[in-house]
């Protein structure tokens, strides 16, 4: 990366307590006090907390969509392994960088309208992979659903919220809930029965 150490610093100790604290409950001296600097300094590498925010939620999904293409390189076209490597690239990045994860996904909401017109850019390129792949395999015979954006989004959600559950203390590593997830995700996309039980 081109960021000098003084900037990766404000961003890491930055992201530690947005990732805590969420947004709203830090604030620019809070930073400063956490790095040992003044508030001033800070002041160098961004021109506001609204930017140091962005440039973290910007390189949450730089990273993971990044993560998601170099995994899709490393398996063949079939559309179940492409949806496993989306899927499980997806799952350990979020478990890998949980703060990031978090702060991406739970204070994006703080962006300004033109910041957030560029993260929704990079949600959407993600997204669209995603479909496209479920499409094809629909397309092929290799995928079914029984409603398309409910099983997507249930895709989608089962990787964002991992983080929400998930750390090294239920006993379970990283790499088994990433493989899990995937196969879930691929299973999700089998023939399955929607009508209500009978009793």
């Amino acid at each position: 990366s081109d960021l000098s150490p003084a900037k990766r610093r404000l961003l890491e100790g930055a992201l530690v307590l947005f990732s805590r604290d969420g947004y709203n409950g830090v604030s620019v001296r809070d930073i400063a006090k956490e790095l040992d600097q003044h508030p001033t300094s800070i002041y160098a590498h961004v021109s506001s907390k609204q930017d140091l925010l962005f440039e973290i939620v910007k390189m949450g999904h730089e990273e993971l969509r990044d993560r998601i293409r170099l995994a899709l390189l490393e398996v063949d076209g079939s559309p179940a392994s492409q949806l496993r490597a989306i899927i499980h690239a997806n799952v350990l990045t979020h478990l890998s960088v949980p703060d990031l994860a978090r702060v991406s996904h739970n204070e994006s909401r703080h962006l300004s309208a033109q910041q957030a017109a560029i993260i929704e850019v990079l949600r959407v390129d993600m997204g669209t992979l995603l479909r496209d792949v479920i499409n094809r395999g629909i397309a092929l015979g290799a995928f079914h659903t029984v409603n398309g954006p409910v099983t997507v989004s249930a895709i989608i959600a089962m990787g964002t919220r991992v983080v929400d559950w998930w750390t090294p203390d239920v006993g379970i590593d990283a790499e088994t809930v990433a493989a899990a997830q995937a196969e879930l995700a691929v299973r999700m996309l089998q023939p399955w029965d929607l009508a209500p039980a009978t009793s």
